[in-house]
């Protein structure tokens, strides 16, 4: 698994890239009762409806959690599964692809 610092150095992906599509419900991972849906996938910084209003995940995260406190990618889930987790798996089955 990454670490802190080596996430901090990836590029961003976008939502679509790891199979989570428009339409698509992710929870907080532990706050499953706090939802976004995803409206579009391909921005670099994924846009969803939370709490009513269209955002950045990473605004909703803000939201969340509270300013600073911004790591989306281990705070989101789809299918019970952190994005983190998700585009590790992507990562690890596509390694010595061009991407």
């Amino acid at each position: 698994m990454a670490t802190q610092g080596q996430r901090a150095r990836r590029y961003q992906i976008q939502l679509d890239m790891i199979g989570i599509r428009r339409g698509d419900k992710l929870r907080l991972i532990d706050r499953p009762d706090q939802t976004c849906v995803v409206i579009d996938p391909r921005d670099r910084d994924a846009r969803v409806v939370h709490r009513g209003e269209v955002k950045s995940l990473s605004a909703a995260c803000n939201d969340a959690y509270g300013y600073g406190q911004n790591d989306p990618e281990s705070k989101w889930s789809y299918k019970g599964d952190t994005l983190i987790a998700i585009r590790e798996r992507f990562e690890a089955y596509h390694r010595g692809y061009d991407l």
